[in-house]
This record gives structure tokens, sequence and C-alpha cells, in this order.
């Protein structure tokens, strides 16, 4: 169904109306799909009866709805150097929040966020930023600096400009955005603060009586009007300012700058701030917030230590420092160059304060969906290999470029595909996207836009000859084409060729071929805002950081990078393909999907290791980062950006030592599996019970075959955020191992004091639990809390005979005594590695069935219980294991390269200090 403007407009009226009823009638949460469909029927029978029988407005209200609450944001993961003081919550609690309300009424009624999303942002996510930023109301706070990660086009610019919003109404006098290198970069930054915080098209500001002067945030709430001393149209002049006798004094309210990252501008600002809002010192006694987008770009040092600090970086430092109050906080989706900022400048921007990690939202589209082998969106990927043989790879300035590869003929057909069975399904509003990039050079922009431009009025015009008439369509080549790719790509959907043949000069009519580099703007999507934008883009820099290409659908990309970062940002396909996840497609060289994957892990594993930091207690000060960096031929960042770095070899054994499971999913459904996983593996090893040969006198399985083991490590599902356990590679290492020592296991149910424990029933055994402390962290139960331990020692000894047991008793309690002289024998503990340090002994599973243990001192009394009662009345049970591997041989099998930052440098050294006065 193709829809007006006109009926577009009626269509999001009715449903925001319904959404806020929806809200209204689910207290808690989000509505599922079934009562999105059931109460909009409902709703429009009662209160829109003019839609009875219109079935189109009502499934195009539906899918509305169903888009708005399938956006769902969820809490991030913070680290931080101390607890905050929390000031922001009661400071909002007893103030109107102007700029965040009117953001929230803006977020829900134009950018499809449901009201539990919102409500995550607001309360979770940015109230917990703002608690580590100074409060300004104080005469002094000590300097913030923090970092917030978030995937490459996944939302980060929605949260820095809630945050820019909770900012202003705390009190903040002067708020500063760094935007990339490029000035397009920085006008579409501008645009976004434009519509989320300012109110008013800044282009504009002599003009209010314009009829578009007052758009996005201006649309709900003119009580106050934002301040803004750049525009759309101009980075930060000075001379305007001056003229106009403007300084920071002479508003009552916050003033936004958004500038580029580049020296002129930053020096023009800083003299400005200086000369009119300076004491005779210079400092300025009002509060700053400096957003830095992109901070892993240009802001970075990349001088030796010693010498002065690079230009950018120079003068960001002087920027904060001219502010008697300053905050720092820095937003990239590549933070390689970040962590390796050196902690010990303290002058330097190393996020000493906190870390937060973002959450990509459940329908946002990452590496993960797309390069990881047998992801959801891997079929989107197709190669273009052949366009080395028309524009190489290492191709100089003024380069030809004068027929198209038959890889970017077929990434234009489905462009022109897409946008057919888009408008077919009711999205003809909407912006459409094509990215071509590759190639560097500016001067060669030129020479692929005539050529793809030439080919586009080609097919053009005989679309408007052919496509409607079906015999003529069938000896046409440019028609026969378009078919072929159609039925490659799309002939699975729901409409057929002849359809979509009818409507493809209708729907590709209004195309326009545009450059986007240094020397051009940006795309003004405010000309596009009646019927959208449907435009192929060619650029190459201002292509690869940054920059939003609204409805990207296809992406044509034949470019080498070696860095991680570089590449992972040229990535502009990631994101959100709302009505059209099935269309996208992007063409790239056979390599690069490798890397990419590469790319993914190594990112999945750094945010992993963020999370694995905050369940142990971590500061970002004084825990060690570390990025994979097995691909040779990839670098993670720049050189000069990466001069505290340390390559690392890490040989991956755990011979002679255990791993476990003391972080244990909250939720029913996980720890319900787990049981009825234990329970099912239990009876298939019944007949090797050996409770006699148990030293523990535990109940003990012997010589349980490695297929047994390793079929039940795939079903036990063990929470990601165990420091220790990984269970694809545990399974991989066991299945792979190339001698007999993995062949037979033992299996143990530890147990805890008869006497005193809780009592359970499994597999017809009667099991004395193990009491074990713990808190909770988010949805994770840690035992033993920030310890995070499940093994006691003696866990390890059982499937021990009595003579080895003995022997490495006494031979462990010798050496300790020979270290502690004036120590008793009695001082001695074995510790669990004691008793895997023997080849004369099975590998060992330990199973463990928790009984959650709570000291009345505990300062988290109260919620523990709760959390007790809640695992007590859902009938479910913590279950964690360990497995234990003995000490057959002296190294592992598989060895990894990372790169190490500063701090991990020095807790290993440390490490290896203390080792050598022991």
């Amino acid at each position: 169904m193709i829809i007006s403007n006109e009926e577009r407009e009626q269509i999001i009226k009715y449903k925001n109306a319904i959404a806020s009823y929806l809200v209204s009638i689910v207290k808690n949460g989000m509505p599922t799909d079934a009562q999105i469909k059931t109460e909009t029927c409902k709703y429009c029978t009662f209160m829109y009866p003019e839609l009875i029988g219109n079935d189109n407005y009502i499934n195009e209200i539906i899918k509305l709805l169903l888009e708005q609450f399938q956006f769902k944001l969820e809490i991030g993961v913070m680290l931080y150097e101390e607890e905050a003081e929390p000031w922001f919550k009661d400071f909002k609690n007893d103030n109107e929040n102007y700029y965040f309300e009117r953001y929230k009424t803006y977020l829900l009624n134009d950018c499809s966020f449901s009201n539990e999303s919102i409500r995550v942002l607001d309360e979770e996510i940015l109230d917990t930023i703002m608690d580590y930023l100074g409060d300004p109301r104080q005469d002094y706070f000590n300097p913030r600096r923090g970092l917030v990660m978030g995937d490459v086009q996944s939302g980060k610019t929605s949260t820095y400009t809630g945050l820019i919003c909770k900012a202003a109404d705390a009190g903040y006098k002067a708020i500063i955005v760094l935007t990339g290198m490029v000035e397009s970069l920085r006008v579409q930054t501008q645009k976004r603060l434009d519509l989320g915080f300012v109110g008013f098209d800044s282009s504009h500001m002599k003009n209010e009586m314009s009829d578009d002067f007052w758009i996005g945030v201006g649309k709900y709430n003119r009580q106050k009007k934002g301040i803004v001393l750049t525009s759309a149209e101009n980075d930060f002049v000075s001379k305007t300012a001056q003229n106009l006798g403007f300084s920071l004094e002479s508003f009552n309210d916050t003033v936004l700058f958004v500038v580029k990252k580049n020296t002129t501008v930053l020096q023009r600002l800083i003299k400005w701030l200086r000369d009119l809002n300076g004491d005779p010192s210079g400092k300025i006694n009002f509060p700053l917030l400096v957003i830095d987008d992109e901070a892993d770009n240009a802001s970075i040092n990349t001088k030796e230590p010693e010498e002065d600090p690079s230009k950018i970086n120079s003068l960001i430092r002087e920027l904060l420092d001219r502010f008697m109050l300053n905050n720092y906080v820095g937003f990239t989706a590549t933070p390689f160059a970040n962590i390796f900022i050196n902690p010990n400048e303290t002058d330097d921007l190393f996020p000493r304060d906190f870390i937060y990690c973002l959450k990509a939202p459940e329908n946002y589209i990452g590496p993960s969906q797309i390069f990881v082998e047998g992801a959801k969106y891997s079929n989107a990927i197709r190669f273009n290999n052949d366009c080395n043989e028309v524009l190489p790879v290492n191709h100089k300035k003024y380069a030809p470029f004068d027929v198209l590869p038959s890889t970017l003929r077929d990434a234009m057909f489905s462009y022109f595909l897409s946008n057919v069975i888009r408008d077919l399904r009711g999205d003809n509003y909407t912006h459409r996207g094509m990215l071509i990039n590759i190639s560097s050079y500016v001067s060669t922009h030129e020479n692929i836009k005539n050529t793809v431009q030439n080919f586009y009025n080609e097919v053009l015009r005989k679309y408007a000859l052919y496509c409607k008439d079906d015999e003529l369509s069938k000896n046409e080549e440019i028609l026969k084409e378009t078919k072929k790719v159609f039925k490659r790509e799309y002939s699975n959907l729901e409409f057929s060729w002849d359809i979509v043949r009818e409507q493809l000069f209708d729907s590709n009519k209004r195309i326009q071929v545009l450059i986007v580099n240094k020397d051009s703007s940006m795309i003004n999507y405010d000309d596009y805002k009646e019927n959208g934008a449907r435009v192929i883009v060619i650029g190459g820099l201002a292509l690869s950081r940054g920059l939003t290409i609204e409805g990207l659908c296809i992406s044509y990309f034949f470019r080498y990078s070696k860095t991680y970062d570089v590449l992972l940002q040229m990535g502009r396909w990631f994101g959100y393909r709302k009505h059209y996840d099935d269309l996208f497609r992007i063409w790239l060289p056979t390599e690069l999907k490798d890397w990419y994957a590469v790319i993914n892990e190594s990112v999945e594993e750094l945010k992993l290791d963020l999370e694995r930091m905050r369940i142990m207690d971590k500061k970002p000060k004084d825990f060690g980062l570390r990025i994979r960096n097995d691909k040779t031929s990839l670098r993670i960042t720049a050189a000069n950006k990466m001069k505290t770095a340390a390559t690392q070899y890490v040989t991956i054994s755990i011979f002679g030592d255990f791993v476990d499971t003391p972080c244990i999913a909250k939720d029913i459904i996980t720890n319900k599996n787990n049981f009825k996983y234990v329970e099912e593996f239990l009876y298939k090893i019944k007949e090797n019970e050996r409770k006699q040969d148990s030293l523990n006198k535990r109940v003990l399985f012997k010589n349980i075959k490695k297929a047994q083991i390793i079929e039940f490590l795939k079903e036990f599902q063990a929470n990601s955020l165990n420091p220790n356990f990984d269970k694809d590679g545990l399974i991989n290492f066991i299945d792979s191992y190339d001698g007999t020592e993995f062949d037979e296991f033992d299996v143990v149910i530890i147990e805890g004091d008869k006497r005193k424990a809780k009592q359970i029933s499994i597999a017809g055994y009667n099991i004395s639990t193990p009491s074990k402390q713990f808190d909770c962290y988010d949805n994770c139960i840690r035992i033993n809390k920030s310890r995070l331990m499940l093994v006691n020692p003696i866990d390890m000894r059982d499937g021990l005979n009595n003579k080895i047991n003995d022997e490495l008793v006494a031979e462990g309690k010798k050496l300790y005594l020979k270290a502690h002289p004036t120590a008793n024998s009695e001082d001695y503990h074995p510790s669990a590695k004691l008793y895997l340090s023997t080849k004369e002994r099975n590998p060992i599973l330990a199973i463990y069935l928790i009984d959650l243990n709570i000291h009345a001192d505990d300062d988290q009394y109260d919620y523990l219980v709760q959390i007790k009662k809640y695992f007590e009345d859902n009938g479910i049970m913590p279950i964690g294991i360990a497995l234990g591997i003995p000490k057959y041989r002296d190294s592992g099998n598989k060895e990894c390269c990372y790169k190490i930052n500063i701090v991990e440098q020095q807790r290993q050294a440390n490490e290896i200090n203390e080792g050598e006065e022991l």
C-alpha cells in the first residue's frame, strides 16, 4: 500500500494516541506483540469508528506500534574510580528539568522510543552518568574524566543529547561538543542537537518569524530557547559573538558550542573564552561540560611521553583547564586508542573516573549479526573483488573510472529494487540511501559520480519506456538484468516480479547522485522532508567516521584499512533497518569479511572484559585492559596512538588448575534448565557411582566418558560473565586434545555440612547443599561476592586415592614450611591446585547445588533476602560447576596475541616483583 504524506501524518497521530493508551494499561515494562494487536483493534473500534473496515490503516498503525515498542534500551556497564556521591537524582526531584522533559516528549513522538526505553535512558543511564560528573552548584570539584562506549551507528548521539539536556537543567553554563575533523560531520551533529536540545534551526537564528524556525523539541515547549553560538552554517566565529557583545555571563542559561576538532577553530574559541569570560588570570569561574564525539579521533596524544602533546590534544587540555569546574566525557564506538592513554599523565584524557559501556538495543544490527558465521544477517554479504580491476586499491589521484564493475551494477539494481519494495510496503515517505566508498581521493569522486550518474540516467530511461509493458520489457537488456538481480536477491519476498517491474520507474525517478567529502556539503535532509531523500552517496573519509546516511540499504565498499578502529567506523551499514532488514546488502572484498569477524571477536571480548571488571569491582585505573590482536595483518589502531601498548602472547592453559562458574544467572528459565540438565546427566552416569572412593564422603562417579562430559557442557548454560570459564573454548580444548588423559573424567556432587545443610533430592540422591555467601549485580548472582570463588580447596580432592593424596599434602606442607620458617605445620592449608598437581588422576567435574547464605550484618541484607526468596518462591536453585584439570603437561595448546595497556603492564610487573620478594 502506497501512502501519501497526509495519510502518513494522520496514521502517526493515531499511533501516538494508542501508544499512550498502551502505556497506561501496561504499568511496568512494555506491551507484548499480542497486546499491541488486540488492544489497537479494540481502541480503534471505540475511539476511531472511521477506521472500522480500513484494514490498511489499522495494519499500518500496528506496524508502527510494534516498531516503537520493539526498541528496547538496556542498562549498560559502569566502571568507576570510586562510588559517586549521588547528587543529581535529588536535584532532579526538586526541579522542573525543562530541557530533558521536552526531550523525552520528542523521543516518544518523533523518534519511536518506547516509554520504557526513555525511562531506562533517563533514570538508569543518564542519571548514573550525571552522578559521576561534578555538581555545578558547588564552588569546587575535581576535574572529571569519563568515557562512554557504544556500537557504531547504535544511538550514541541520542545518549549524549540527553546528557546535554540534563547538564543544562543542572546548571552547566557552557557545553562544548567536539565533533570529528570534517565540516559535514560537524553540521550533522549541529542539526541533531538543534532538534534534541536547541529547539530551533540554528542556521535561522535571526529569523524567528519563519514557519520552519521551531523544530524538534521546540515544537513541544518554547518556554526557554536554547542558546547556541554555532550553527549548521558556521562553526564558532568569535567576531560574531564579540560584535553582539556576547559573553557567557550575558546569558542566564546554558550556552552550547558545536565545533570541529580543528586547530584554528579551537584556538579561536579558547581566545574568546579567555578574553571575554576569564578573570585576570584567564580562568573562567563557570562549570563546563565537554562532550568529545569520536573521542579516539584526533583527541589522542600521538607524541612521545617526553615531548609536548600533539596539537589537538593539547588544545582540548587547555580548553578544559581554562574552566575552574570542568568535565570531559568521550563518546566512541572504537575506544582502542583511549584505552592506551597513559593514566599516569594526570592532565591527559584517560577515563580515570568512569567508563560506561552502552548496550545496543535488540533490533540493532552490528558486526555480530552480520560477520559471524551463521549470523542472522550473514546472507546480506556480497563480494566485489572485480572492483580492483576497474579501480585498484592503490590507485592514484584523478584515477579514471569509465566503466562500472559488474558487481556495482548489481548493487545499483538492488538499490532500485529495494526502493520499489519499500514503496509497495507503504514506506514511500522514508529516506533511502546507497553508499559507494571505493576511493579516498576527492579528485576521483567526481569521476565515479559521472559514471554512476550516466548509468543511472540510462537505466531510468529504459525503465520509463519499458517497465510498465510486460512484452516490451522481456527483450530489453536493462530490464532483463534487473530481473536477474531480483530473482537472486528478492524473489523470496512478498511481491512478484510483475508487480515490482511496473513500479520501477515511479520508485526511482527521484534519485540523486551526490558526493560527500571535504569539498562538498553533507546531505541536507531538510530538503527532502515532503517525500524522503533517495540518494546514491559517493565519498571517502567523510563516509568513514560518524556520518549517517539515512535509510542506508545498499553499501558498496572497496577500501582497505589495516586498523580495527578505521574499519569499524567505515561500517556505515551498521545500525537499524526498520521495515527493510531483509533488503539491505553489503558488497565488500572477500578478505574483509574475515577481518570484520576478527575485529568483532576482539570488540566483544573487550566488552566482556569490562563486564567482568565490573563484576569484580575493578576500577578504570587499577585494572589492566587488553585487546585481542591475533591477525598479524591488522593493527588495533594507528601506531602513534599506541605508544604505551605492549605486546603479550598469552598461552591459554588450565593444566594443574580449575575453572568455575561463580557468576550465576538470576533468571528462572536458565536455572530450571540447568537443574534439568544436571539431573538427566546424573541418571545417565548413575551406574558409575563409586561413593567408597570419595575422600570427602560425597557422591562420586568414576571414569565417565569424555563424550558424556562434552555433551553435558554443551547443554549447561554458564553465565558469560564468569572471568575464566570460556565454555566453547573448554569444549574445543577437551575435544581436540591429542592425548588420552581426557578420555575419562570423575564427577562429584559437592555437599555441605550434613548436620546443618539444606537437603535437596536430585536423580534419587539426597544432597546436603553447600552454603555460599553471595551478592547480586544486575542479573547475576556472585558467589563469595567480589572474590568470585565457587571452589573450596578440598572440592578438587575427590577422585584421588589416599596414597597420592597423602603424598601431595606432605610435599605441599614441606614447601610451605621452607618458605615460612616460623610457621607451624597446622598453619598449612592445601590449595585446590595442589590436588591437581599430579598426573595420577582423572580430570574432575564438580557440581554445586547452592544454598544461598546471608549474614545478618550484610550491608545489603534486606535486598539479599528478597533475592533468596525470589529463588525459593520460583522453586529454583542456583547451580554452578567447576572443571579441574590435572597437570598432565606444562603448557596448553593455544596461544593468543594481545596488546595490553600500561595499567596491565604495571600490574604484571608488580606481580613479578612480589614473586621475587617472596
